[in-house]
């Protein structure tokens, strides 16, 4: 009987470690216009999520110079896409169908 209360209550702690946090996870977005980011430079802190919002009627993605991250093509408008930055530095990026029309961006993650 010990165990089982000794098992449930470390459910219940574990349960309540999570709930927070996700609740503390902090989520900021980055527009996909039609042929930019917006911002084009960003700076974050560790631990944040990166959000990336297709709102053209283009299809676009979002490359890592480094290959870092990597998105599936946004095809529809307010498509997303999503990354959780949990080391510091300065990561380039760009849209590969427009890389040659300037479409790049840069995240700093302090």
């Amino acid at each position: 009987m010990r165990t089982l209360t000794f098992l449930a209550l470390a459910m219940m702690v574990l349960i309540i470690t999570a709930f927070k946090v996700n609740q503390s996870q902090i989520i900021v977005e980055v527009q996909i216009e039609e042929m930019s980011f917006e911002p084009k430079v960003i700076m974050i802190k560790k631990g944040t999520t990166l959000r990336w919002i297709n709102m053209s009627h283009n299809s676009h993605n979002v490359v890592s110079k480094k290959g870092d991250f990597r998105s599936p093509l946004l095809r529809r408008q307010y498509s997303t896409y999503e990354v959780t930055f949990l080391r510091s530095g300065q990561f380039n990026y760009h849209c590969a169908p427009h890389k040659s029309m300037g479409m790049t961006g840069q995240i700093i993650v302090k």
